[in-house]
């Protein structure tokens, strides 16, 4: 079983800006329902790598809806689970308890430096107790 850990998105700006970057980025992940394929390594070169990709992993999919929300740049490399695992150690991610879940809240599963391919797993909270994702079981963007 993968160990599952809980970040939420770090940020020193103002709540209501805050939010309204939460809604942005929950609003393109919720936008790219049942729309790329799910194919591991997918999402990251060239055209693959636009928000209308055809096709996504798990990682790429995160990676974009920060984007869209305004939380990295848009130069930033559609990463993996070992950069978001990274992220967290910059203080770019704080881990958060299971209990405390929010709407647009990250979920990564896997250990660090183990997490890559089918080692990790990463998605986005809808609120406690519902995650979006783009899964393998699935092969594309769902809920869960």
């Amino acid at each position: 079983m993968l160990e599952l850990q809980v970040f939420e998105l770090h940020t020193h700006i103002h709540k209501e800006v805050y939010m309204a970057s939460i809604d942005k980025m929950m609003e393109y992940a919720i936008s790219r329902w049942h729309k790329p394929r799910y194919v591991m390594g997918g999402g990251r070169i060239g055209v693959e790598a636009s928000y209308t990709s055809k096709t996504d992993d798990c990682s790429s999919y995160v990676f974009k809806c920060l984007k869209k929300g305004g939380f990295i740049p848009e130069s930033t490399w559609n990463g993996s689970t070992e950069d978001l695992f990274k992220m967290a150690r910059q203080g770019k991610l704080k881990e958060i308890k299971r209990s405390e879940v929010q709407r647009g809240d990250i979920f990564v599963s896997g250990v660090e430096g183990k997490s890559l391919n089918a080692g990790g797993h990463t998605g986005l909270f809808t609120r406690k107790g519902e995650i979006i994702h783009c899964n393998y079981g699935n092969g594309t963007v769902t809920t869960n």
